[in-house]
């Protein structure tokens, strides 16, 4: 961002060009300068981004994440999961803080931009379900199929088959 601002004064003249205060930027101290004998004086201002924390959380699912840091305010960041075995279909959420866009992708890699605010943002995933299809195995009857998550204890559906001679 690049402002000009054009002042008047006579040779000799002490002057203050004043600070002003933009959203989200660290304004520098106050400069005060003596106008040249061709009239001129230059001052320049340079304001620093503020800074917010960015916290990466890995949730369910999750083996690990990176990103988390202290950022200046809009600066793009990737962030990164890798989910645990077991698991599928990565999501992000903002737990608390910044809104950062939409954060809801299916991508284990994302760039974001910093907010205006420290944000928490959580990565968690989707355990793995699975069917379990019991086969007569030449005896009669019949049974439907179970499902079963990955990691959570489920007791397999009691033999209704029957086989002559057992």
């Amino acid at each position: 961002m690049a402002e000009t601002e054009t002042l008047y004064g006579t040779t000799g003249q002490v002057v203050t060009a004043y600070v002003k205060n933009y959203p989200y930027f660290i304004a520098p101290q106050q400069t005060t300068v003596t106008i040249l004998a061709n009239g001129t004086a230059l001052v320049e201002y340079f304001y620093r981004r503020q800074q917010f924390t960015l916290n990466v959380v890995a949730g369910t699912g999750i083996q690990s994440v990176t990103g988390s840091g202290t950022y200046n305010y809009e600066q793009e960041v990737e962030i990164s999961m890798v989910v645990a075995e077991g698991y599928n279909t990565g999501k992000w959420t903002i737990t608390s803080g910044a809104e950062l866009g939409n954060l809801n992708v299916n991508k284990l890699k994302l760039k974001i931009f910093i907010g205006a605010g420290n944000t928490v943002i959580t990565a968690t995933a989707t355990a793995n379900t699975y069917i379990v299809e019991y086969h007569q195995n030449g005896g009669t009857g019949s049974m439907a199929p179970s499902t079963h998550t990955y990691n959570v204890e489920k007791v397999l559906t009691l033999n209704t088959y029957t086989k002559k001679g057992y």
